[in-house]
């Protein structure tokens, strides 16, 4: 069973029907969602199996607090501006974890980090047609993996760029993610931040730190 969870920080109105799709999802997946500190005017109204009011001091980071204490086999962490457009994709993925014992991590976008180049320098991209490419880094806007695979993490935080600190711990010990093809489909809502400059000097810091074989800026 997969627990997804999605963190809400003033974007609720898209939020909603984004977890509505993911509760109708095939697997039946449990769907938690963490509302941070968005005030009476976006908190989150629509529903979910549990809600979680936090005060927005970890950021993303406490939906890897939450992803770390389910009790379900997988977890999926969704950025709020992707929404699922078929009932089935959970359900693939665990068919697809479920065959491939020594994957830990699967997504559908992610970046390949060739040394000595930055972050954004290097190669962003997604699983196509009948292709399952290995990445250092998925990205945070979709990850779904073994709650086991999060074992040793820690709870320290990292403010910034939680995706990249959970992909090199997995690659510290050994584990690649994989992007498939069966995610290219995941439809990205009006406010999506990737290409926020802000978000890009994080993600180059984040991946240096990380990845120590990353160009810092």
């Amino acid at each position: 069973m997969t627990t997804i969870i999605y963190t809400n920080w003033r974007r609720a109105a898209q939020l909603q029907g984004i977890v509505g799709r993911a509760i109708d999802q095939t697997a039946h997946p449990q769907v938690h969602v963490i509302d941070n500190a968005s005030g009476t005017r976006h908190a989150y109204q629509g529903k979910a199996h549990k809600m979680i009011h936090a005060d927005n001091t970890l950021k993303c980071w406490a939906r890897w607090v939450e992803a770390m204490q389910v009790d379900t086999r997988y977890v999926c962490i969704m950025d709020d501006d992707l929404t699922f457009t078929r009932p089935t994709v959970i359900e693939e993925c665990e068919t697809y974890m479920d065959e491939h014992k020594g994957v830990q991590c699967i997504g559908a976008f992610g970046v390949l980090l060739p040394k000595g180049r930055r972050y954004w320098e290097s190669r962003h991209t997604k699983a196509k047609h009948e292709t399952t490419i290995a990445v250092q880094v998925v990205k945070g806007r979709f990850m779904f993996i073994r709650r086991d695979a999060l074992d040793g993490l820690g709870m320290e935080p990292d403010l910034t760029c939680d995706d990249i600190k959970v992909s090199a711990h997995l690659w510290d010990k050994r584990l690649p993610g994989f992007l498939h093809r069966a995610f290219n489909d995941l439809v990205e809502g009006p406010e999506a931040l990737h290409a926020d400059p802000v978000q890009r000097m994080r993600r180059n810091e984040a991946a240096a730190k990380y990845f120590p074989d990353a160009k810092r800026t």
